[in-house]
């Protein structure tokens, strides 16, 4: 697997996860009903080591930085050899998108098969697409995630 680019990942994770970008040192539920702790790492239910956690700044980033992991390794599967022509920040964007979504979700994506297909111009214009979250059942445009995409995109373009 490839250097994970951490500082502008842990960045980009400080911008948008959390609440006001600052952890939940407990668990809180996502706006989708899931439990989550920290930097919005996912917790599976109260048989979690983590479920009645609480943790400091420290914990939350090394929590983070093992998501961040497991969402580069998920990458660097799905895009195979296509991983050694994107640059830092394109590497970047997609562990942050993958990170948010989810390794399944960007396996099956149209942006996952641009940058297979090395069409990095064609897979850039997908991250506005993916600003869609369901509020009372109701897919609808989440600023949040019209901003994350944003930062996506502008990491993708260094």
């Amino acid at each position: 697997m490839r250097d994970i680019p951490f500082d502008i990942n842990l960045r980009l994770i400080h911008a948008f996860e959390g609440k006001n970008g600052t952890f939940e040192a407990t668990r809180q539920q996502d706006p989708g009903g899931l439990w989550e702790i920290g930097w919005s790492h996912r917790l599976t239910g109260p048989e979690d080591p983590d479920w009645d956690a609480t943790y400091d700044a420290a914990r939350a980033d090394a929590v983070a930085r093992l998501d961040l992991t497991r969402a580069a390794s998920g990458v660097c599967e799905a895009v195979g050899a296509a991983i050694s022509d994107l640059n830092d920040g394109q590497y970047a964007a997609l562990i942050d998108f993958t990170y948010n979504v989810g390794t399944g979700v960007f396996l099956q994506s149209t942006l996952c098969r641009l940058v297979v297909a090395g069409n990095h111009v064609q897979a850039a214009l997908e991250f506005p697409k993916w600003v869609y979250g369901k509020v009372n059942g109701v897919e609808t445009i989440l600023p949040g995630l019209v901003r994350r995409r944003k930062a996506e995109l502008d990491c993708w373009t260094i």
